[in-house]
């Protein structure tokens, strides 16, 4: 067998998230096994992952009772947001808007959480991008997970008062990372 130094037996190369990396299991008598990449960079904790959504008018009108579920993680796994953006798309009504209720990203429904987005946007009667405007950060304070053994879903939800009429969406892309912390 060739050393691993050699790049004429083993040639260098860029990896893919489906490339496989050999390792050795221990929890298996020591077995040589492979993962991919992806796995390996999740595990390792840099793997950030992306997830695009896009909330309905009728979720838009239920925001303030009925957060929508973006993703869930496993006890012991937390959800780090690292950056937020949306694009409101204008329908043929603007939303009326009473009261203020910026919709945001919270942690297992709470009030907890950090990423906002400006209410008057739904009153806008045109497209309009931006990234969602991260409060923690400009406040110098910290997200709480509200479950410390972890397990918590992050969910996009709206204030205290209901959004009426209106009849755009929101394009939510968000990339995150899962944390497993023991």
């Amino acid at each position: 067998m060739a050393k691993i130094s050699n790049t004429t037996v083993y040639p260098s190369i860029i990896p893919t998230g489906r490339d496989y990396f050999v390792l050795t299991d221990f929890e298996d008598n020591k077995q040589t096994k492979t993962c991919t990449m992806s796995d390996l960079q999740i595990f390792v904790g840099g793997g950030a992952q992306a997830l695009v959504r896009t909330i309905t008018s009728a979720e838009i009108l239920t925001l303030h009772t009925t957060p929508v579920v973006l993703q869930t993680c496993l006890a012991g796994e937390y959800i780090q947001v690292i950056s937020a953006m949306y694009k409101y798309n204008y329908g043929t009504t603007v939303y009326t808007i009473s009261g203020a209720q910026m919709p945001k990203l919270s942690y297992a429904g709470t009030t907890n959480g950090g990423f906002v987005m400006e209410s008057g946007i739904l009153n806008l009667a045109g497209d309009y991008a931006a990234t969602l405007w991260d409060q923690n950060t400009a406040n110098d304070s910290e997200i709480v997970f509200p479950n410390p053994a972890g397990g918590d879903s992050l969910d996009f939800r709206g204030g205290g008062t209901a959004f009426t009429g209106g009849d755009g969406t929101i394009e939510l892309s968000i990339q995150y990372r899962l944390v497993k912390l023991t």
